[in-house]
């Protein structure tokens, strides 16, 4: 009988820090829930499903609502590298998971793709779930938060930290029956690998907003085919508003390092980002990645270049980019084949190289194959030439204090002037 009808209390401590409690374990509670119900877990450190289960706190039934009480950290769901999963939503919808620690899970299984790798928090199938405010952090092998062929799930004001392993990213979104998930909100820092890792093949309409990602080992943002083909891409989704930084340090040997990665994908979205002080690049799109959008982002201070396009990367728009003080280039243009991108009413200033580079072949802009139009470059310090190739861009060095005016200002007026 619980507590108050509809509402399961949980407390594994002797004596109970929450008075009269139904249950000792969260995966007691989770087996006597009906649809509908409640479970709050009062604070304590909770030790679930020891190994060889899979995972600590398996959720199979629908429409619950399970809470931590207390304080931040108050709650913890505590795992070690035998086991694979923390909190197991699978096949679930209306699930709530709020406001728990959850670490040291997330031993992988046998095989190498993404269903192999355990993580502390998991949804596999189902949808419309919600993962908010929860911690998660310290799984030596495995991710933090992983949504594996589920759609229109809210992951959301989480912390994931931390989690060491060489493939370890702070939230996992993989699966091509994964649809309409929405990743926003969340601090994602001190990982392995990547910060948010968008894994194709994967359903299309995702989004990641709003997001701070900084220091992890790797990339800060990664939208991927794990096919090496652009049918196994992570197609359409919206990569806006996030704020990524000091990712790929310190620098690993032979490795591609840095912000927001777009790799043999399409109509891809990234916009309205700060990507800065990475190490390598800002943004870059690389392997085949096609017919993306890359706009009125800030890119400041990478240690190669603001913007890179490298190895057969085609009909993209890059435009109204605000790209300054790059260590090599402002946008560069790595390979001969790459054509067709439209480069467009970007402002670049203070690169150290050049501010607009282009090594490919072609009929566009000055012998390139690409198109080259109204950008905007100035560089003053230190002095020198603008561009590799003369006609990439305008040099505005008169204009220097009204082009580094607040960025939105700049931006807005640029797209004012493109399109009056």
């Amino acid at each position: 009988m619980s507590a108050v009808a509809g509402t399961l209390v949980v407390d594994s401590n002797v004596p109970p820090n929450c008075p009269k409690p139904d249950f000792i374990s969260i995966q007691l509670a989770v087996a006597a829930a009906m649809p509908g119900d409640k479970i709050l877990v009062c604070p304590g450190v909770y030790v679930e499903n020891p190994p060889p289960a899979p995972a600590a706190v398996l959720i199979t039934k629908s429409d619950l609502r399970i809470e931590a009480q207390g304080a931040p950290g108050d709650v913890v769901l505590q795992g070690t590298p035998a086991q694979l999963v923390g909190f197991h939503l699978l096949n679930t919808t209306d699930v709530l998971v709020q406001g728990f620690t959850v670490q040291g899970f997330g031993t992988p299984l046998a095989g190498t793709n993404f269903s192999s790798q355990g993580g502390n928090i998991r949804i596999d199938g189902g949808g419309g779930n919600t993962i908010r405010t929860n911690v998660t952090k310290d799984s030596l092998l495995g991710d933090g938060i992983q949504v594996v062929n589920s759609s229109a799930n809210v992951v959301e004001q989480n912390t994931a930290s931390d989690n060491l392993g060489p493939n370890s990213d702070g939230i996992q979104l993989s699966g091509e029956f994964s649809f309409n998930n929405i990743i926003r909100h969340n601090e994602t820092f001190g990982n392995g690998q990547i910060g948010i890792n968008i894994f194709g093949p994967l359903g299309t309409g995702n989004v990641v907003f709003g997001n701070g990602v900084h220091d992890n080992r790797r990339i800060g943002i990664r939208n991927v085919s794990s096919t090496g083909t652009l049918a196994g891409g992570a197609h359409g989704t919206v990569i806006e508003n996030n704020y990524v930084f000091a990712n790929g340090l310190p620098p690993i040997p032979n490795a591609i390092t840095g912000g927001i990665l777009v790799g043999l994908s399409q109509d891809v979205v990234v916009r309205n980002n700060r990507s800065e002080t990475n190490n390598q690049y800002g943004i870059r799109l690389q392997n085949g990645a096609v017919s993306n959008l890359i706009e009125k982002n800030q890119v400041f201070q990478n240690t190669q270049d603001g913007i890179q396009l490298q190895t057969n990367v085609d009909a993209n728009i890059v435009q109204l980019n605000l790209v300054r003080q790059n260590v090599r280039d402002g946008i560069r243009v790595f390979d001969t084949a790459s054509a067709e991108n439209t480069i467009e009413g970007n402002v670049l200033l203070d690169n150290a190289e050049h501010d607009a580079h282009d090594d490919s072949v072609g009929p566009g802009t000055a012998g390139t194959a690409n198109f080259w139009i109204n950008n905007k470059c100035g560089r003053d310090d230190p002095p020198g030439q603008n561009e590799n190739r003369p006609g990439l861009c305008k040099n505005h060095s008169a204009d220097r204090l009204w082009l580094m005016r607040t960025p939105s200002a700049v931006l807005t007026a640029t797209l004012t002037a493109r399109t009056a």
